[in-house]
């Protein structure tokens, strides 16, 4: 079974595909749409990052996710190269190729991660429905709609684990800081 990224919805830009209807011939002619929630926390903070917790006996987060989402769209690009937009921002970024994405632009996360993901031929729309620097996970609720589409999009199997394992890590180092779990599970799950 192909992973199926939270109210993802794949199609044709005339129709719907079921989700084990798409080829990878095919995928060049698909609009994908991710949308994840995002969390609050309620007390604990940063208790989640490894290795703070180890030096707090008995450490809890407690948080809660809410309906504010994170959204993305991937289309085709109708020719090789990337454009990331971001509705947020009102910044674009276009490169010929994803070995360009690593850290040279503003859109440094979504970069990163089409960089990991070695994506092609195609443009990446995001928004958000909370204001920048609000504090409820916003990027990382968008790291996880971001992933999940390109999941989907790239016809890769991935488990729950590896999607927050990947946020972790490209996150960690598009912000150059440690990065915990507990503002991915929300936006995952």
């Amino acid at each position: 079974d192909q992973l199926q990224p939270p109210d993802a919805q794949r199609g044709e830009l005339h129709g719907h595909l079921s989700a084990d209807g798409a080829h990878a011939d095919d995928r060049h002619r698909e609009l994908l749409q991710s949308g994840p929630g995002r969390r609050i926390d309620l007390a604990g903070g940063t208790l989640d990052i490894w290795p703070l917790y180890l030096f707090h006996e008995r450490a809890q987060t407690i948080n809660a996710a809410i309906s504010l989402r994170a959204r993305c769209t991937i289309q085709p690009r109708g020719k090789r190269g990337l454009t990331i937009v971001s509705g947020d921002t009102g910044r674009r970024v276009d490169v010929a190729h994803w070995s360009e994405l690593r850290d040279n632009h503003e859109l440094r996360l979504l970069g990163r991660l089409l960089h990991f993901f070695q994506a092609e031929g195609l443009e990446l729309h995001t928004r958000s429905e909370s204001p920048m620097g609000a504090g409820i996970a916003g990027s990382s609720a968008l790291n996880i709609a971001v992933i999940g589409a390109l999941v989907a999009w790239t016809g890769q199997a991935r488990s729950d684990a590896e999607i927050m394992q990947i946020a972790m890590n490209v996150e960690a180092q598009a912000i150059d800081v440690p990065t915990g779990v507990q503002d991915y599970r929300p936006a995952l799950y």
